[in-house]
């Protein structure tokens, strides 16, 4: 148990660096093209889990995380992984 917490603890703090991090890429590029929200593609999501790519497919497919599609690519939103999160 105790290490579950940890690992909720790292991946908490690795998304309050990546939300830093998409706010000063957006700040950079004036980019309005993505959802106001800040969001993760597969690929960062699946890194940032520690999970394949395959297995954040899996659980979009199961429902177990929200996602949205924004030009025919997948996005999950930080305050959707929050979430996902808090129920784990």
């Amino acid at each position: 148990m105790k290490e579950q917490n940890n690992r909720k603890e790292q991946i908490l703090e690795r998304l309050k660096k990546i939300e830093c991090l998409k706010a000063i890429e957006r700040q950079i590029f004036n980019t309005n093209e993505l959802p106001n929200e800040l969001c993760l593609n597969n690929k960062e999501f699946a890194k940032l889990m520690g999970i394949s790519e395959l297995t954040a497919l899996f659980m979009r497919r199961k429902g177990l995380i929200n996602h949205i599609k924004f030009n025919s690519k997948n996005y999950l939103k930080i305050s959707d992984i929050y979430t996902f999160l808090d129920t784990f």
